[in-house]
């Protein structure tokens, strides 16, 4: 169970983990609570009182649920709950990064494979609305989509390999970042290249 926070007041709240312990778990399985206490703060879950029942309920609310998860229509959607939070997430990891000490903080913007695909194809990226609200916020960011992109176009390869990168996609990042870093007047020793 991945930790899930709401926006509350303003600010972000964690929702409370349906198990303490993976004996908890266990015994929700054993007695039937699981579905509930899973569905308990869940943004994604429908509300089809017919899917525990129904093999063909459950295959529509599937359905449903994946078109729910559009990427693109999440990131264009300013006033949806998952870019909202995801903002919030952003925006107090970045501040108690600094206020722990860090000198610099960076929001790193990965792509999947189909994220390529799409830039190479619109040229724009679907996810500007995040970009641009990053840089309101003054939230300093790497979208590495280009990167990447440039690196498969010179190379004729794939920087992913399945749902990860490949090591040379994971060598693009690392010398972007170490260039962002240089550029923001961050001492890198040897041990760090």
């Amino acid at each position: 169970v991945k930790p899930r926070f709401v926006l509350d007041g303003g600010g972000l709240r964690l929702l409370p983990l349906p198990f303490a312990t993976r004996r908890d778990a266990i015994q929700a399985a054993a007695d039937g609570s699981i579905r509930e206490l899973l569905r308990e703060g869940e943004y994604w879950m429908g509300d089809d009182p017919w899917v525990p029942f129904s093999s063909i309920s459950r295959i529509l609310a599937s359905n449903r649920a994946w078109a729910r998860r559009d990427t693109e229509r999440l990131w264009r959607d300013r006033e949806g709950e998952p870019f909202r939070v995801t903002l919030a997430i952003l925006e107090t990891f970045y501040r108690e990064a600094l206020e722990a000490g860090a000198e610099r903080a960076v929001v790193l913007i990965f792509p999947a494979k189909s994220d390529l695909v799409h830039l190479a194809r619109a040229k724009k990226p679907y996810w500007k609305t995040l970009l641009s609200e990053l840089k309101a916020r003054e939230l300093p960011y790497l979208d590495l989509t280009t990167d990447l992109l440039q690196y498969e176009r010179d190379n004729d390869t794939k920087a992913h390999r399945w749902a990860h990168l490949t090591r040379r996609g994971n060598g693009v990042v690392a010398q972007r970042v170490l260039s962002w870093l240089r550029r923001e007047g961050q001492p890198v020793s040897s041990e760090s290249r």
